[in-house]
């Protein structure tokens, strides 16, 4: 496939299409179009407040470990709340809400940042099967 017929039609780039390349600009001539179709900037992704609090639930190798989360904020894919304990990126979770009438749902901790004192901004990203639900 030629440079040409590549940037025509991203979606069936091929490693060969830009592999040895490197003189060509930042060294992925195609980085534009992977930033087009796959990129997801959160701060421009639509987000509200969500009453109530959440517990995050440890699965996997964080088995056992509790953290409430408060002052939610949400999308369709992800959860993020303030929390006075941490978890580790890619801790497996299961979440619950004080909210009677929210479903539960299970998600992986994306971000987990240290904030003013003990406080920790806590980001979980749905599984596709609770996002999908």
């Amino acid at each position: 496939m030629s440079m040409a017929t590549a940037l025509r039609s991203p979606r069936t780039l091929r490693a060969s299409d830009w592999r040895g390349r490197a003189h060509e600009g930042d060294g992925w001539p195609l980085r534009e179009l992977l930033a087009q179709d796959f990129r997801v900037e959160r701060r421009t992704t639509p987000r509200w407040p969500v009453a109530g609090s959440a517990t995050l639930l440890g699965l996997g190798a964080g088995l056992g470990a509790v953290v409430e989360l408060d002052g939610l904020v949400g999308a369709p894919w992800w959860l993020s709340g303030t929390a006075r304990e941490k978890l580790a990126v890619g801790t497996k979770v299961s979440i619950g809400f004080s909210d009677p009438d929210a479903r539960p749902a299970s998600g992986t901790v994306v971000r987990a940042v240290r904030q003013d004192g003990d406080a920790w901004r806590i980001a979980v990203r749905f599984d596709e099967a609770s996002s999908a639900a």
